[in-house]
Formats: structure tokens, C-alpha cells, sequence
């Protein structure tokens, strides 16, 4: 079953000269009923112009293709495999370059640790697995897609969960063309790694690889000679439990920042680069609990990025507001987002619908489905906003039904225009009263905003959510 409401970044998130800009999200929610859903990864399947979904479900050992019909929001269930024990991990690309985009998937039940690559059909669906690795020993995690030796074919990386008296290997899944893997081990001293980022860290032409540790409680840095031959640093040694990392550069100084994850710390730090090549840490929440998953989205799309946050004690996932660089050239955020996600684990983010808006979707361990948010953020043309000089309040800022637009002075309201997103003017009225009471039941739900000036001729205009 699917369900629509709106979700709201709280209130106006910037304002310019002239125009306003809202950021609000259309959330869907696919109940599939099937049992702990631990990753998600978005790919057009069979290259149709839609966004399809691919989920691994730990609880049901299965791989599922979300296989979306058309322009309608709905998808056909595709099963893929059903025999993955533990199926925890996920990672696509073109791995046998024919065009299409692959799965690659891992299974970390102990005692049946596999990976399985699933080729593309071509036809909207996936062949038969082919079994990649099968161990007994540690569980292989963190996979990710990268051509990692620059051949054109794309490789895999994986690491292994495990603990700091016994650490794990750093894996290379090098690609013979046709999506044939070799095992090239890069490391023997992963403590308990979580997640990885490949990134040519020191400008040298080759990729290195930042893995996130997890017992080991910092970022490890693996820095590559040229031959696949690789020396790991620690980059960042003050963590706590790290599960998740991504990175960007926010203060432009040509150098990676790291986003990162505190799944014990219970924290979310962003670390940016300074002129003595350490680390400012940038605080972004510290009072709520596991975060299990982050990523980075411009909900604006105003150049800035800013934080996605999958909670997973905490049961939502949250949004983060790049409010820009402070005096010190440290980036500032803002909560400006919550949705409620039973034990949300997993994100990932893209454009869906091809409006040039990123959109995301989620899964949470304690929800039989997935979750999409598609991005309608606009810029209203709203001239008066930054000099409101009215006194009004309206209410409720949620409205099902109607809504409430009372002045706060002395001056009786004298009249109230009502538009959306697009600038169109869905009502207007003549008040001269103190207050007034509109009916939205009519309204599509979605922003609005009511334009309200006194007859003294100020005005103020302020937003409102019609929802369902």
C-alpha cells in the first residue's frame, strides 16, 4: 500500500532580493511487505527514462527490483534473488559494458558470507546470480563500484567486518571486461571497516581510498603508488564508532572534506580541511541517536550541498540546511527537516524524474518498504518578502481544512491574496476586519503562500502546507 504526504522543510529557507525559495518534498511510502530492508540503490533498469529501485532485505534473504510503470507513481515487484542470506549490501554499475547497469550484492550471515553479481536482462529484470565469493569467515561489507585500476572496466571494492584483535582485508574485485572478478587484497589491517570512498586524495592521477573504520574509531587513508600497491595512514583518529562517510570540498580549498557518522557517539561531524592539512571539526547534530547513514544533496540547487541523515534509534531521517561559510570560512547548517522512518538505516540519493531537482530515497530496518521524496522545491517571486512590515500571524501552518490569517495591530486586515509555487493567485479576498478564516478544502495539496496587507498598506506574506 502507498501513501502520500506532504513533507515540509519547515519554513522559507532563503531569501533573496526578489524571490523566495521553498524547499518541500512529495513523500511516498511502498509497503512490500518483506521483512528489514538494509539497502537501496536507484538505476533506470532497462534504460526507459524511470527511476527503478533495487532493495536488499536482510530479514527475508532477498534482492528486489522495484521496476517502475511509466510517469505513474507505481512499481511492478521484479524478485531477483532469494537466497542471500543476510542480504545487507549493495552496489551498481555497468560491470560487463554492455550498457546496462548491473547489482552487485553481499550476504553477511555467519558461517554463508557471499557475494553475487546480477546481470542486467536488458528486458526490465536481472539473469541468474553468479556467486563473486562465498566465505565462512568475516562478512564482506562496504562495497562499492570503481574502476579502480583504470583499465575501463569498472571494479568493485569490498572490506570486512571485523575486530580490531583479528582486522579484516581491504579487497579489490578486479574486472576482467566481462564482469569476471579476481581478488586483489590491498590491505590485511581493515579494523572493522564500514564503508569506503575512493578519491584521488593527493592530486596524483591514481585513486585513493578513505575507509570509514568502526572499532578502529577513525578514517583510514589508503594512498595508492601508481601499481595498485597502497600505504594507509590515519586521516582523522578522534571517532567513535564511524558507519558512514561522504565527502565534499565546502571551504574550496582543492581538498577533500569528510562528512561523517557517529553510530555510538551518537554525533554527526562534518571535517573540514585548513591550511596545516588537519581537520576543523564542524559539529552538525550531537542529540540524537545512531546515525547509521549519511549523504550529501543540494535540495536547493543553489551550488551549496547540504545533509541528509538516516537515524536510526532515533527512527526519521533529517535534513540539514547549508546556511554558508561563517567568518572563519567553517560552513553552518541548519535542521530544517524531519521525516519519521522506523529505524531509518540507508539513503540514496539522484534526480528521479529527470526536473534537474535532487530527490532521495530511504529504507529503515523497521519498515517492510521503501520511502521516495521527490523534490518540488521552487522560487516564488515574492518582491516584499524581505521588507514585511505587516503584523499578522496565520494558522494552522498545516492545513487541512482552513486556515486562520488574524492581525496582530490595531489595523483591520484590508486584503489577502492567496498563490502557489507558481505565482498563480488561487484566491483573493476583501477583509476589513481584525481576522478572517479561509477554506482551503479545495486547495491540492502543496505550499502556498497568503499575501496579507492592512489598511494602512502593509503588508507581510507569509507560507502555509495544504495537506490531505
Amino acid at each position: 500500500m502507498k501513501y502520500r504526504i506532504a513533507f515540509v522543510v519547515l519554513s522559507i529557507l532563503a531569501l533573496y532580493t526578489s524571490h523566495a525559495q521553498f524547499v518541500y518534498f512529495d513523500v511516498s511510502r511502498f509497503n512490500t511487505n518483506s521483512n528489514q530492508p538494509e539497502s537501496i540503490v536507484h538505476l533506470d533498469v532497462e534504460k526507459d527514462g524511470d527511476t527503478d529501485f533495487v532493495v536488499a532485505y536482510s530479514k527475508d534473504k532477498k534482492v528486489v527490483l522495484y521496476r517502475k510503470n511509466n510517469n505513474e507513481n507505481k512499481y511492478s515487484v521484479v524478485p531477483i534473488y532469494s537466497f542471500l542470506d543476510g542480504a545487507a549490501d549493495l552496489t551498481k554499475g555497468d560491470f560487463n559494458n554492455d550498457g546496462f547497469e548491473d547489482i552487485i550484492a553481499s550476504g553477511t550471515v555467519a558461517g554463508n558470507h557471499r557475494i553475487v553479481y546480477l546481470e542486467n536482462s536488458k528486458t526490465g529484470g536481472f539473469r541468474s546470480f553468479v556467486e563473486v565469493v562465498k566465505s565462512t569467515s568475516n562478512a564482506f561489507i562496504g562495497l562499492e563500484a570503481v574502476d579502480l585500476d583504470q583499465d575501463a572496466d569498472l571494479d568493485f571494492i569490498s572490506v570486512e567486518f571485523s575486530t580490531v584483535s583479528s582486522p579484516g582485508e581491504l579487497i579489490l574485485w578486479q574486472n576482467d571486461g566481462n564482469a569476471g572478478f579476481t581478488k586483489k587484497v590491498l590491505s590485511t589491517n581493515s579494523v572493522d571497516a564500514r564503508q569506503t570512498l575512493s578519491l584521488d586524495y593527493d592530486n596524483d592521477g591514481d585513486l585513493d581510498i578513505v575507509s570509514a573504520e568502526g572499532l578502529g574509531k577513525k578514517l583510514a587513508l589508503y594512498t595508492n603508488n601508481g601499481s595498485l600497491g597502497f600505504t594507509k595512514t590515519t586521516l582523522i583518529d578522534d571517532l567513535n564508532i564511524c558507519n558512514s562517510i561522504a565527502t565534499h570540498d565546502f571551504n574550496n580549498d582543492q581538498k577533500p572534506d569528510f562528512l561523517v557518522s557517529e553510530y555510538v557517539g551518537d554525533m554527526v561531524k562534518l571535517y573540514v580541511s585548513n591550511a596545516v592539512n588537519s581537520y576543523d571539526p564542524v559539529v552538525i547534530s550531537d542529540d540524537v541517536d545512531t546515525p547509521s547513514d549519511v549523504k550529501l544533496i543540494d535540495f536547493q540547487n543553489d551550488g551549496r550541498m547540504d545533509i541528509l541523515v538516516a537515524y536510526n534509534t532515533e527512527n526519521a531521517v533529517m535534513m540539514y540546511t547549508n546556511a554558508g561559510n561563517d567568518a572563519f570560512g567553517l560552513p553552518r547548517f541548519n535542521q530544517n527537516g524531519f521525516y519519521p522512518l522506523t529505524n531509518a538505516f540507508f539513503l540514496t540519493v539522484g534526480d528521479f524524474n529527470l526536473d534537474n531537482k535532487q530527490d532521495f530515497a530511504a529504507v529503515g530496518l523497521g519498515y517492510t518498504g521503501f520511502v521516495t521524496f521527490h523534490n518540488l522545491t521552487a522560487i516564488v517571486s515574492a518582491d516584499d518578502l524581505p521588507n514585511n512590515t505587516g503584523d499578522f500571524s496565520l494558522y494552522p501552518s498545516l492545513v487541512s481544512q482552513q486556515v486562520t490569517i488574524k492581525s496582530r495591530s490595531a489595523m483591520s486586515i484590508d486584503q489577502i491574496t492567496i498563490f502557489n509555487l507558481s505565482g498563480q493567485t488561487i484566491c483573493q479576498r476583501q477583509v476589513s476586519d481584525i481576522n478572517t478564516t479561509i477554506d482551503c478544502n479545495s486547495y491540492t495539496p502543496g505550499p502556498y503562500f497568503a499575501k496579507v496587507t492592512d489598511l494602512a498598506g502593509r503588508t507581510k506574506t507569509i507560507q502555509f502546507i495544504k495537506v490531505e
